[in-house]
């Protein structure tokens, strides 16, 4: 998610009475973006081939689970969605700005950083 449209749901919330004691969540206005799809975007931000390689999420956690990691695979293999619906119906807060251009200033912030 892009830093602006976060900074915009805060400012929603700061500024909604109703808002006061409740949690939102914070989501990427489209579908939840995949593993895939982000680290193809930071790796193209950085210059670098996606050089991605498919494994069956089944296999990564059996052979995790002979490792006695497999509640901690699952954590990685497995999609993490987020519901921004009473952000958007009770603040009238959507996220705008597409995870690709988030990725893209990331990546030219750590370049321009420390990670340079």
């Amino acid at each position: 998610m892009h830093v602006g449209d976060l900074a915009r749901l805060l400012v929603a919330c700061a500024a909604t009475p109703a808002a006061a004691g409740r949690t939102y969540l914070a989501a990427n206005g489209e579908s939840t973006p995949s593993t895939p799809r982000i680290v193809t975007a930071m790796r193209s931000a950085l210059g670098r081939p996606a050089r991605l390689v498919s494994v069956p999420p089944a296999l990564l956690e059996a052979a995790a689970g002979l490792a006695g990691q497999g509640e901690r695979m699952r954590r990685l293999t497995r999609s993490l969605e987020v519901d921004a619906a009473p952000a958007e119906s009770e603040l009238g807060w959507r996220a705008e700005i597409p995870i690709e251009l988030a990725v893209r200033e990331t990546a030219a912030a750590y370049r321009a950083g420390a990670g340079a």
